[in-house]
């Protein structure tokens, strides 16, 4: 006796939002007929299991492509990666580049791109800022937290976020500069709830600048 399909759905799920979310589910997908079927043909399934920090490129390169048309939420907390497990007299550190590679192949395809989540230190947060599609019309939440590495002394250059996002519903910037300059409020008409926190003194409007920008946004809450 088979479980129902919706049932099987739920469970599946949960497989995908586990640890090893993605390969959890290609085991799952070998197990028989039916659990294949069900698995292949839901990209929901493998959208919610990509893990961008910690899989290899060439891997995270298959979940984006089985994903399809399903929309991406592209998530990265350096801490994850920056955790240092010791074993005996090994240190072990997951690689950085890989990650920034994995979360640049999903910005490659803007138009799947649904919310962005990047807590990095600041040295790595310019790189992938600068890396975020200028036009991205499904993006609805972007949050950007920054923090100061204790490995980097120098201070990083203020990136640019050059971003049209008509779909946009919640912004929320933290610890991390950019250049207000280059946002586009037409961009950003449809957005609900906007947050800045700690901004450095060179990133911060003032209170005309802050009002001109906040009337373009007639639906903030």
């Amino acid at each position: 006796m088979s479980l129902p399909v919706e049932l099987l759905l739920d469970i599946f799920q949960y497989v995908a939002d586990s640890e090893a979310g993605s390969h959890s589910l290609v085991a799952c997908s070998h197990v028989c007929r039916q659990w294949q079927v069900i698995t292949t043909t839901s990209p929901r399934l493998w959208a919610r299991a990509i893990n961008f920090a910690n899989d290899n490129g060439e891997w995270v390169a298959m979940m984006i492509q089985r994903s399809m048309p399903h929309l991406l939420d592209v998530s990265w907390d350096y801490a994850l990666n920056y955790s240092e497990n010791i074993f005996g007299s090994i240190v072990y550190r997951r690689d950085v580049l890989t990650a920034e590679n994995n979360v640049t192949q999903a910005f490659a395809t803007p138009h799947r791109v649904r919310s962005v989540y990047l807590h990095l230190p600041l040295e790595h947060m310019t790189i992938m800022v600068a890396c975020i599609p200028r036009f991205t019309p499904n993006l609805k939440t972007l949050i950007l937290v920054g923090y100061n590495s204790p490995e980097v002394f120098a201070r990083p250059t203020i990136p640019t976020l050059e971003l049209r996002a008509p779909a946009l519903r919640h912004l929320h910037i933290e610890n991390f500069g950019v250049h207000w300059l280059l946002f586009h409020p037409e961009g950003f008409r449809n957005l609900r709830n906007f947050t800045l926190c700690h901004l450095p003194a060179d990133s911060r409007l003032s209170l005309n600048n802050l009002m001109a920008f906040l009337l373009d946004m007639p639906l903030l809450q």
